[in-house]
C-alpha cells in the first residue's frame, strides 16, 4: 500500500531499496573510477578534508601529487637553511 499525500512514500520499503541501490551503485562506479585514474594515470588516488569531515565530502577533495625526489630535496634543503638562519638570529641576539 502507497501512502498519498507529503513525503510519506520515504516510510516505503520500495523507496529504501531505491536508495540504498543508488547508494551502491555511486559507490561502486566511484570505487571504479579510482581504480581506473590510478591504472591509467599512475597517480595516488589521495584528498584531504578542507572543512572538517562534518562538511560536503565531495567539496573538499583534492588531486595531490605525491612529491618527487626533487622536491623533497629542495624542501630537505630549504628546511635546514631555515633552521641555520634561525640558529643564527638566536645565538647574536644576545
Amino acid at each position: 500500500m502507497i501512502l498519498t499525500g507529503g513525503i510519506w512514500y520515504i516510510f516505503q520499503w520500495w523507496f529504501i531499496l531505491v536508495v540504498v541501490a543508488a547508494a551502491l551503485l555511486g559507490h561502486t562506479l566511484t570505487w571504479l573510477a579510482r581504480n581506473w585514474w590510478c591504472r591509467h594515470k599512475g597517480r595516488k588516488w589521495r584528498f584531504k578534508w578542507a572543512n572538517g569531515p562534518v562538511s560536503n565530502a565531495w567539496s573538499n577533495i583534492y588531486w595531490i601529487e605525491p612529491p618527487t625526489r626533487k622536491d623533497l630535496t629542495e624542501f630537505s634543503e630549504w628546511y635546514w637553511r631555515k633552521k641555520a638562519i634561525d640558529f643564527k638570529n638566536y645565538a647574536s641576539s644576545g
